[in-house]
């Protein structure tokens, strides 16, 4: 498990694509800020809604587009014919998992330092906070990566998600002040709770901590759930099609 960890560590480091979304982009976006914001409040706001922006990034831009790829290339069944697939996933997942721990660690002390925001860390909601949004939006993206069969599709899928819960999160605008209407549909945005969750980590406010976490709960629940079921749905589906290719 660990070497293929480790093998899916250097393809992912390989892909300039996800190497743009996984290090650079973060990079620049905090830089940006940092140059035209002055406001400690305002990057106080900003910065756990970054850590959390990343951390969903990482996952929807990756997964999916990756699992699609798997089932387009038939890699799966290959797999599925001469070995376990499961290992094969779950030696995937890990190594996005160390790059996401790489990745929040090192956007903490660059977003911190940069924005000169004055961090009063709660490690052990820190890590709640982590483990909480990597499960659910993984699971959000292997729905995705289930439901596209094809790499484009899966990509597009994911780019649609990113933008509509970025539009409902409250990251880069305060959701107390928008339109009512938004308010109420940031309520069903699981990226709102864990950017508030990651605020209580962060700046020592954890006064909703509970609320957020068992919110989330419900989401991965539902989530799990429903990746449960495309995956039966999937292999009922392929059962289906071998008798008939058999029948014929």
């Amino acid at each position: 498990m660990r070497t293929l960890t480790f093998n899916f560590l250097k393809a992912d480091l390989r892909m300039p694509q996800l190497m743009f979304w996984d290090w650079l982009f973060p990079l620049v976006l905090i830089l940006a800020f940092s140059v035209f914001i002055q406001s400690q409040e305002f990057s106080s706001f900003l910065l756990p809604g970054l850590v959390s922006l990343f951390i969903m990034q990482s996952i929807i831009f990756s997964l999916p587009y990756r699992i699609a790829q798997f089932q387009e290339q038939g890699i799966l069944a290959l797999v599925k014919e001469r070995g376990n697939p499961v290992k094969l996933l779950t030696g995937f997942y890990l190594s996005r998992v160390v790059i996401l721990v790489v990745q929040t660690v090192a956007i903490l002390v660059i977003g911190a330092w940069l924005l000169k925001v004055p961090l009063e860390l709660n490690i052990g909601l820190m890590v709640v906070a982590f483990v909480a949004a990597t499960l659910l939006f993984m699971l959000l993206a292997t729905c995705c990566g289930i439901v596209m069969k094809k790499q484009n599709a899966a990509l597009g899928l994911s780019q649609a998600i990113y933008f509509v819960l970025i539009g409902t999160s409250g990251i880069f605008y305060p959701m107390e002040k928008s339109p009512e209407l938004l308010q109420l549909v940031s309520g069903f945005s699981p990226l709102y709770y864990v950017n508030e969750l990651w605020t209580g980590a962060l700046l020592g406010d954890s006064v909703g901590a509970i609320r957020d976490i068992g919110i989330l709960a419900i989401f991965t629940v539902i989530l799990l759930i429903l990746s449960g079921l495309l995956l039966r749905n999937k292999r009922k589906g392929k059962r289906k099609y071998e008798g008939i290719a058999q029948a014929n």
